[in-house]
């Protein structure tokens, strides 16, 4: 029996096999030949699918290492870099892919809007109070010599030492932060 063994293997440039292809044929010496193909492919690190062609892979996730085929590579929205899917990750702020990295950046940016945000209308919240409080003032002012009088003009002396507090708050806030480009 004479058998005839064709192996053909794809690797990758580290010398990683891919796949590959067998083929065997033989012949019993009494006219009957077989023939036998068996082919074995690479499967993707990241999501297990079949890689037929080196073509086929596009790049190493920049967390864990693994190899992406073109079928689950992303890219993070931010940096450009590669992820698996087991890698990505979401930031619903943004709507964005995100590698570990960057959403920790994306998080510690959206506290401070939050923050800024929640300054803003407590904020507001406080001059509608004080609004209210001058429109008393306004009220009881019209009447000098009675008790609303004297109530509107402790009001009044409470409400500008307030609102000279918070200017001065303010203006040091705006003197210390630094400007950022978006």
């Amino acid at each position: 029996m004479r058998t005839i063994f064709r192996r053909k293997i794809n690797i990758d440039l580290q010398g990683r096999p891919l796949g590959g292809s067998e083929e065997r044929l033989s012949d019993d010496e009494n006219g009957a030949i077989e023939q036998l193909e068996m082919e074995a492919v690479y499967p993707c690190e990241a999501c297990g699918r079949p890689i037929p062609k080196i073509e086929d892979i596009r790049g190493v996730c920049v967390s864990c290492g693994r190899a992406t085929c073109s079928t689950c590579e992303d890219r993070c929205d931010v940096c450009r870099a590669t992820l698996c899917p087991h890698c990505r990750e979401g930031f619903p702020g943004r709507a964005a892919s995100t590698c570990p990295t960057c959403r920790q950046g994306l998080e510690a940016c959206q506290a401070r809007e939050d923050q800024l945000l929640e300054d803003k209308l407590a904020f507001e919240r406080l001059m509608a109070v004080y609004g209210a409080q001058m429109r008393l003032i306004q009220v009881g002012m019209h009447d000098q010599d009675s008790m609303g009088g004297a109530i509107a003009r402790l009001l009044q002396m409470r409400i500008s030492r307030k609102l000279s507090q918070i200017e001065q708050q303010l203006s040091g806030e705006h003197r210390h932060v630094p400007k950022r480009l978006r």
